[in-house]
């Protein structure tokens, strides 16, 4: 080194190094696990939702088929017989066992009602008494219409 000369004694200038990736700022962290929140939070909603709109849609298809069945000329008793086990598992799809699975008679009828005000005097037939007469004297029609109608609301 010469001392005569001041500048030999600087150093060249040190760019500092960048910043690590890893592990980021308290503020990403905090992000990150709020959008992992509202990612599951989001996945657990639409996944009720879809098995709720599930059983709807498999008793609305199991209505359908009903349908068919009895324009290809299915007696009323059969059709009323299984519209009454149709309306019975989709109840207790959509609500608690305990709160469905003993209803008989008037009380699983008023129950209905409950949920659809005027469901009809043909589907009261229909789940009451139809599936134990030999006969179908009620309007098969009315009570698949009424039985939808009850479904897509329920």
């Amino acid at each position: 080194m010469n001392p005569a000369d001041p500048l030999a004694a600087l150093r060249d200038i040190h760019v500092p190094d960048p910043p690590e990736f890893w592990p980021p700022a308290p503020g990403w962290i905090a992000v990150c696990i709020l959008v992992a929140a509202a990612v599951l939070a989001a996945a657990i909603i639409a996944t009720r939702r879809w098995r709720a709109g599930w059983a709807r849609r498999e008793a609305l298809a199991g209505l359908r088929a009903l349908r068919a069945r009895h324009q290809a000329g299915a007696s009323g008793a059969e059709i009323a017989v299984e519209l009454s086990t149709l309306m019975r598992r989709a109840a207790l799809a959509r609500h608690p066992r305990e709160e469905v699975a003993g209803l008989t008679g008037e009380r699983w009828i008023t129950w209905l009602e409950s949920g659809l005000p005027g469901l009809g005097a043909s589907a009261r037939t229909a789940l009451l008494d139809a599936p134990y007469a030999r006969e179908h004297p009620f309007d098969v029609p009315r009570a698949l219409a009424a039985c939808e109608q009850w479904l897509r609301r329920a």
